[in-house]
């Protein structure tokens, strides 16, 4: 319900701004043609270049599928790579995380050697211990589109704050890419965190 309401506001948005262009260019209302247009390009848009609206995302974490049956333990050495920035505390010792995935990447990192399709969204939740006693950050994986920087895997990058509400850092990170630069099997994810076929 809440995505409905995001893409209504920007469908009014949008044609809010075509009404304002038609007016001050003379015309009293946009023709059919450039309504159609309009509404095209709000179809093709990419909302989650706005930080607002992929934070609300983010917040809504627990909607998509979880991958892990527990908390899985990374070790300090990962741990402290997934928030290398300069502007993010460091984190010592070993963190625990959970990871989620939306409905595009639920199948390829099912199956660990497939390639995930564009939007494929893979969330993870730290936390300082195994019981999820509070959450110190989240780190997110999003598929774009080809050529975005395709000798990586077109994945874009995510560090975002425990409470959801500010993007701490975002795009090609280093620390990230180096990182999963060791999963190119897998296209670039980890899944080591993944549940094993035989595990009880």
């Amino acid at each position: 319900m809440k995505s409905i309401r995001i893409g209504v506001v920007l469908g009014l948005t949008s044609l809010m701004s075509l009404t304002l262009w038609s007016q001050q260019t003379g015309n009293n209302e946009p023709t059919q043609e450039e309504i159609q247009s309009a509404i095209k390009k709000f179809r093709n848009r990419d909302t989650f270049l706005d930080d607002e609206t992929f934070l609300s995302f983010v917040r809504e974490y627990k909607l998509l599928q979880r991958v892990t049956d527990v908390p899985y333990k990374m070790s300090s050495n990962t741990s402290g790579l997934c928030i290398e920035p300069a502007s993010i505390p460091k984190v010592h010792g070993d963190r625990f995380c959970d990871v989620y995935v939306n409905h595009k990447a639920k199948d390829p990192i099912a199956k660990g050697n497939a390639t995930y399709p564009v939007d494929s969204i893979v969330v993870k939740v730290k936390y300082p211990d195994p019981n999820r006693s509070k959450i110190e950050l989240f780190t997110v994986m999003r598929k774009m589109k080809v050529g975005y920087d395709s000798t990586h895997g077109d994945w874009e990058y995510s560090v975002i704050d425990a409470q959801a509400t500010h993007v701490l850092a975002r795009g090609h990170i280093e620390s990230c890419v180096s990182c999963h630069d060791e999963y190119a099997k897998s296209d670039f994810v980890t899944r080591t965190y993944m549940k094993k076929p035989n595990a009880k």
